[in-house]
């Protein structure tokens, strides 16, 4: 680096007489000294490169499912998705100013998986519906063997059978009450394994810890839940299955006025039929205080075009009045809920779990009309009767909530829904029938899922 002074001093030597030229040598001379290749980098060896293969260009698809790309080999591949529902709801009767009539944007979600490697999955996905942007989905899945996987991220708890179908491919339009029961998104770590032929399927891992049937981005207090769950397919073929599962989770939550960590109950329809105490009422909030468990049994099976969905939840936990420091009256509250769903496809389909394809999709042209399922369900929740009068208000909170449904699926092909249920709902408060009952609702949904 001897270079430098002699070039310096032979600019002070010209003084202010060097010439265009002379100023333009030093100039280059000096962007040569500070741009040009450091000798002692060009020493280092070159850091490994990825082989890629340059003799095939990357493949694109498009199909039902969605737009990939698949570089050379598929190590690495990027898929696009998303699903639109329109909602027409309707309360028949005197619906109430809180809960209007109304068409509603239920879900608009693009969703985004990128592959990594061959090992490692990205999923991101957002839904816009009703002009709100929530970030649902953001997790990583890493393949380490074959059959076992961990999930790292904001995702689905796999703990309720329903729940973890895709809204896309449910019986009715809408969740049935066992998902009020369990967690539904949160930030957790879960390890799957997938055995004897990929017909038992298990979960284990640790979440931050959700009130029954609430999601969660960070956690209230600095207790964890832990989770499980086993599925078993003993039989699964293509026209006939039965699947049946166990599924749990434990923790403690603790609850403060401001943040009880307690659920409320809604209808079918969205209207409000059962919450604890709040800071609005006479006497002091009831929260969470204490150890929070959930039990889970789960069955599907089909036969043919027929499918049949059993859940219930078991759901227990801690709860006390007022401040912490409070002597306000606790207990450990369990509240139940259960349903039995089935549905029949007319058309020759076999039943699925998963997205149910027209044998004919529409096309007027050749007398093809889809595909057409009716489905019907009965279920219930059934609140602790030792929740009253302490903890709820028993002249307007429900302790029982029954529904009917009967419903009718058109699927025009793969990825155009439509659906029409009709919901009969019968509330009951301690002190007689709740201020809904009975409920009449009305949805009409029109989907597009890709």
């Amino acid at each position: 680096m001897a270079v430098w002074p002699d070039a310096f001093r032979h600019v002070a030597e010209r003084g202010a007489d060097w010439s265009l030229a002379g100023r333009g040598g030093v100039f280059l001379l000096a962007w040569a000294l500070i741009a040009g290749p450091d000798p002692v980098a060009a020493s280092r060896p070159a850091p490994p490169r990825l082989a890629v293969d340059t003799t095939r260009p990357p493949s694109i698809t498009m199909d039902a499912g969605g737009l990939t790309v698949r570089s050379p080999g598929g190590d690495y591949a990027l898929s696009l998705g998303g699903d639109v529902q329109v909602d027409g709801r309707f309360i028949l009767g005197d619906a109430p100013a809180s809960r209007p009539s109304t068409l509603d944007l239920r879900r608009v979600r693009p969703k985004l998986d990128v592959r990594l490697r061959g090992r490692h999955q990205v999923h991101l996905m957002a839904n816009f519906a009703s002009g709100r942007a929530v970030l649902q989905d953001a997790y990583v899945e890493t393949r380490i063997t074959d059959d076992l996987s961990l999930w790292i991220g904001r995702f689905k708890m796999p703990v309720g059978l329903e729940f973890i179908q895709s809204p896309n491919n449910l019986l009715l339009a809408e969740r049935g009450y066992p998902t009020r029961l369990v967690p539904l998104r949160d930030v957790a770590a879960v390890a799957t394994g997938r055995l004897f032929d990929d017909r038992l399927h298990a979960y284990a891992g640790v979440l931050n810890g959700v009130a029954d049937g609430t999601n969660g981005f960070g956690d209230l207090d600095p207790q964890k839940d832990l989770l499980g769950r086993l599925y078993l397919e003993p039989i699964r073929r293509a026209d006939v299955g039965v699947g049946v599962g166990l599924a749990g989770t434990v923790g403690v939550h603790t609850g403060t006025p401001s943040e009880p960590q307690l659920p409320s109950f809604q209808s079918i329809a969205g209207q409000p039929v059962f919450g604890y105490r709040t800071s609005s009422d006479a006497g002091p909030v009831v929260r969470a205080d204490g150890r929070s468990r959930r039990i889970v049994p789960q069955l599907y099976a089909r036969v043919g075009p027929v499918g049949v969905l059993g859940e219930f939840v078991h759901a227990s936990q801690a709860v006390a009045a007022g401040e912490p420091s409070a002597s306000g009256g606790e207990e450990t509250l369990i509240n139940r809920s259960w349903q039995i769903a089935a549905s029949v496809a007319l058309t020759g389909e076999n039943a699925t779990f998963g997205r149910l394809t027209p044998l004919h999709p529409l096309d007027p042209t050749r007398g093809q009309w889809g595909a057409v399922e009716v489905a019907g369900r009965v279920q219930q929740i059934r609140i602790d009767d030792d929740t009253f009068p302490t903890f709820a208000d028993p002249r307007t909170e429900a302790e029982r909530m029954t529904s009917a449904t009967a419903g009718v699926n058109w699927h025009l092909d793969a990825n155009v829904r439509l659906t029409l249920n009709y919901v009969l709902t019968q509330a009951e408060t301690p002190a007689g029938p709740h201020p809904l009952s009975p409920e009449h609702f009305v949805l009409a949904r029109f989907q597009v899922a890709f």
